[in-house]
């Protein structure tokens, strides 16, 4: 099967037809299936929840489980790689279990929003909201991060401001204060709520229901897009370096990019080289990945035409206008940054500095996994 007749097979079209594939495959593997309802409705008037799978015995001791959907619009590459694995479930070694979760953030995957019905970002939402962080970059920034008008003397306003504040702190406070989260701006970006939105209710359903506290080791990758290159996956860790841990996921990571290797030698012929980025948490060594921008994972993109480099602009110039142009809707989030925010994603690609501040469609990559605790980081 080509990789375009395998993406339609395994990718679906909304979030209904996704859900329909996700339970109808399950079903035909055998696996317990339990539904959380949400109480909204989808564009279609359907009804909205969130399925859980379980593949292998209910006393296992190990638990990998694979979850998709978190920043919503996110969940089709997410319902993608388990379409996959249902397709061709592995044999499971003596006394692991598979725990699917599709769509944690049904709401959200079924209207093509990164946020929860509350307008909330799930991975955010996971604080002490007694005492939730603190934002003073955020609070700083806010009023220029989402100015009043798109065009005219406010608008140059706040870009004059967010000029500032990258040239007085740099580029690394600047991605703290606008992607780390907030919690007093409900209309503004990465918008942590006030309290466990419904998604995180049912998240600590699934773990209460499944006896996840009484599973010797688990294992989490939360499936997420727009990260990195195109056509490429990667691991984060939510591990810090001082936590348990951390050396199963320092190896974990080895054996993805081996793999990743390995399939680029198989389907091309040729001994390719996973991008290496810089990842805090696991110690790896700071440095610029090697053909970031034309990597050798080669299958994985269809090839295309290098623009004449007498056409190709100067960076200024290709950076547009502003960076917040077109950005109407802040919950949303549904249309691409420019100027300081694109300059912002092309650090954070070549420099793995830290997240990208606004992730509008999910379509920047194949997976991203986050290795420990659910909503813990991105």
């Amino acid at each position: 099967m080509d990789l375009l007749t395998a993406a339609r097979v395994s990718f679906p079209r909304d979030y209904a037809e996704s859900r329909r594939r996700f339970l109808r495959a399950a079903k035909a593997r055998g696996a317990e299936i339990r539904s959380y309802v949400n109480p909204n409705r989808g564009p279609d008037g359907g009804r909205l929840a969130t399925d859980c799978a379980w593949l292998g015995p209910r006393n296992a001791k190990n638990l990998l489980v694979l979850m998709s959907g978190t920043h919503g619009v996110e969940g089709f590459c997410g319902a993608g790689a388990l379409m996959d694995l249902l397709a061709a479930p592995p044999k499971l070694p003596r006394g692991l279990a598979l725990l699917l979760i599709h769509a944690i953030n049904p709401f959200g995957f079924a209207w093509i929003r990164r946020v929860t019905e509350d307008g909330v970002d799930l991975n955010r939402n996971f604080v002490d909201f007694a005492k939730p962080p603190a934002n003073s970059g955020y609070d700083a920034l806010a009023d220029a991060i989402l100015p009043k008008k798109l065009s005219g003397p406010v608008y140059e306003r706040a870009q004059k401001k967010l000029r500032a504040y990258i040239a007085k702190h740099g580029m690394p406070a600047f991605n703290v204060a606008m992607s780390g989260g907030q919690y007093r701006h409900p209309n503004g970006l990465f918008f942590g709520g006030t309290k466990p939105t419904w998604s995180h209710r049912t998240q600590a359903a699934i773990i209460a229901d499944y006896a996840l506290k009484r599973r010797r080791r688990i294992a989490v990758i939360d499936y997420h897009t727009g990260l990195g290159p195109h056509g490429y996956g990667d691991l984060l860790c939510a591990h810090m370096p001082n936590q348990v841990g951390r050396a199963g996921a320092q190896a974990l990571r080895r054996q993805f990019e081996r793999a990743l290797r390995r399939q680029d030698q198989c389907r091309t012929g040729r001994a390719g080289r996973a991008p290496r980025f810089r990842e805090p948490a696991l110690g790896a060594k700071a440095r610029r990945p090697r053909g970031l921008r034309r990597h050798r994972i080669r299958h994985l993109r269809q090839p295309r035409r290098r623009a004449p480099r007498a056409r190709r602009r100067p960076l200024a110039a290709r950076e547009g206008a502003g960076a917040l142009e077109g950005c109407a809707n802040a919950q949303d989030q549904g249309a691409a940054p420019q100027s300081l925010l694109s300059r912002h994603r092309r650090l954070a690609r070549s420099c793995a500095l830290a997240q990208p501040p606004i992730d509008p469609a999910g379509d920047g990559g194949i997976s991203e996994g986050l290795i420990g605790v659910p909503g813990a980081s991105r």
